[in-house]
């Protein structure tokens, strides 16, 4: 049974990532720590690891026994597509087969 950490971007998400990647281009250099990342969501980890899926350069440094910074170093031209969960569940129950399809 796959645990709630497993299933993968919500729809949720991509406003937090937004949010996120808004945060990290207007602190440039200076970076954002995870404590002022946690104001926005709690998964930020989750989050700064979709941006890197997409292809987004992004630096962690840590800075103390549980502070670390976050610094976008390069962006994509174009940013690769990361499905939500639900889009893949619709994806996936679209394409499977019914049981027993067109048995009268």
């Amino acid at each position: 049974m796959k645990s709630e950490t497993s299933r993968g971007p919500t729809d949720k998400s991509p406003a937090q990532r937004d949010r996120i990647l808004a945060l990290l281009r207007e602190r440039g250099r200076a970076g954002v720590t995870n404590l002022e990342l946690n104001t926005v969501c709690f998964r930020y980890g989750a989050r700064i690891w979709e941006l890197r899926k997409q292809g987004f350069a992004v630096e962690t440094r840590r800075e103390g026994d549980s502070v670390f910074r976050f610094v976008l170093h390069t962006e994509p031209q174009a940013p690769r597509e990361i499905p939500t969960y639900e889009q893949r569940t619709r994806e996936l129950h679209a394409e499977a087969m019914p049981l027993f399809a067109g048995v009268r």
